[in-house]
């Protein structure tokens, strides 16, 4: 496209926001790589009022589930930053996934990519991860001093192995909504796209989680009581939509993690 100079994967072309420069591929071939991450996170039953904000072709799963993370990156391939997001678990042509319906980052490759790419509905805001005697809560602001959400977990044991992986598969599909306007109508686009998470959590060796008879779990993720709370609703955050009936896990967990986009699996011309 440019007449002589070097092609991205992004624009500026010929200075990639993120992805490689001097790179032809597609968007598929590109990996972003998490290393080191930490993360709260809470999983919860929500009711059938999450339809309304489903896209086409996504169908709400019968055990009405969904999940809120905070998480932390101190080092990715597009550079360190806080993250929010809010998952609906649904089915797609008798497929489990999630998507993805509201998400915050503080990093702007981070943003740019994942709205451009793969269409999540990223935006700015203030988050983070503190911890305070027993207690690690993540919280997200948006603007600064508007506290939208407190997630609050109390870590007190190892969850079980096989419960981590009927929760949390090593590559989970995440479903999310790529927007292109239109300009005089008829030259828009909307694309339903699946993309991959590939989360690897931490694992210790057996002998330092082994103590004379008792075996604890060798990923490092922690469960105990959860509180989710939306603190001041927000037209323009409207993440209360998703509706906390239930708390079913919370957990604190270190793990490394690895994004692909995969495919456009529905399109609507606009």
């Amino acid at each position: 496209m440019l007449k002589r100079s070097r092609e991205g994967l992004s624009i500026p072309l010929d200075a990639s926001l993120y992805g490689a420069l001097g790179q032809a591929m597609k968007a598929r071939d590109a990996v972003t790589e998490y290393v080191n991450c930490e993360c709260v996170m809470t999983f919860f039953l929500t009711d059938k009022s999450v339809e309304a904000i489903l896209p086409e072709g996504l169908e709400l799963t019968p055990s009405q589930s969904a999940a809120v993370f905070i998480a932390h990156y101190p080092f990715s391939t597009i550079g360190p930053y806080y993250e929010m997001f809010t998952l609906i678990q649904v089915d797609f042509e008798g497929e489990m996934g999630y998507y993805l319906p509201y998400i915050y980052v503080d990093n702007d490759a981070a943003m740019a990519g994942g709205r451009e790419v793969v269409g999540a509905p990223k935006k700015f805001a203030k988050m983070g991860i503190e911890k305070y005697m027993d207690i690690v809560t993540g919280y997200l602001e948006r603007p600064p001093n508007k506290k939208l959400l407190t997630l609050s977990i109390k870590p007190e044991q190892r969850i079980p192995d096989a419960m981590v992986d009927s929760m949390l598969p090593e590559k989970t599909p995440i479903y999310s909504l790529r927007m292109l306007p239109p300009i005089e109508g008829g030259d828009g686009l909307a694309q339903l796209v699946r993309w991959y998470a590939y989360m690897r959590i931490h694992e210790d060796d057996e002998v330092k989680v082994t103590y004379d008879h008792v075996k604890l779990g060798r990923k490092r993720i922690w469960g105990g009581e959860a509180t989710l709370t939306y603190d001041s609703p927000s037209l323009s955050d409207p993440i209360h939509k998703v509706e906390v009936k239930q708390i079913l896990m919370g957990a604190y967990m270190h793990y490394d993690m690895a994004l692909r986009p995969d495919k456009v699996v529905k399109e609507w011309k606009l």
